[in-house]
């Protein structure tokens, strides 16, 4: 290897290091005030008592979808290091399908009710699949946010999962 190619792999390992460190300070700065306001969040419920009429409970139980939706983002940044460094790993474990298609509802309700959209979910409540949940339920998240957002309002949004063979058929839109 040559004097030039060695300068130019250390330069590269050296950028990739200080990356990797920003991603871990940007990580730890981001999921403090996240864990901060779960924790307002709940002394919010508590001192709202079991008197709170259901639409606030409703309000309350989607900021907490929307908080461990924004911590999940976080944990997305390692991910993203991970997977350009190769070390990234799935772990498949049997799951429904519509708990993260009902995840990735709660986690847009304020946003469906304020675009006055319906959702159509055609999924075999039965159907079990074997993806990692966490990853998956992110780009479920990620599919249903932008059909939402594109959707007109008023609009329609259809959510379909089926199994073709050994493959699992999802279609998200508009």
């Amino acid at each position: 290897m040559t004097a030039e190619a060695r300068a130019s792999r250390d330069s590269a390992l050296e950028l990739r290091e200080k990356k990797r460190v920003l991603a871990a300070l940007v990580v730890h700065d981001l999921r403090s005030p996240l864990s901060a306001v779960g924790g307002c969040l709940e002394l919010l419920r508590s001192e709202l008592g079991d008197d709170t009429n259901e639409r606030v409970r409703g309000y309350l139980d989607d900021a907490e979808t929307l908080l461990k939706k924004a911590l999940g983002l976080v944990a997305t940044i390692l991910d993203v290091d991970e997977l350009e460094d190769g070390i990234l790993h799935a772990y498949r474990t049997p799951l429904r399908i519509i708990e993260l298609i009902e995840r990735a509802r709660a986690g847009n309700r304020a946003h469906e009710e304020m675009r006055q959209l319906t959702i159509e979910v055609d999924v075999d409540p039965d159907l079990v699949v074997r993806l990692d949940k966490d990853l998956f339920a992110r780009v479920i998240e990620n599919l249903l946010e932008n059909g939402m957002r594109y959707a007109p309002r008023g609009g329609t949004c259809a959510v379909t999962a089926r199994l073709d063979g050994d493959w699992l058929e999802l279609a998200i839109g508009n």
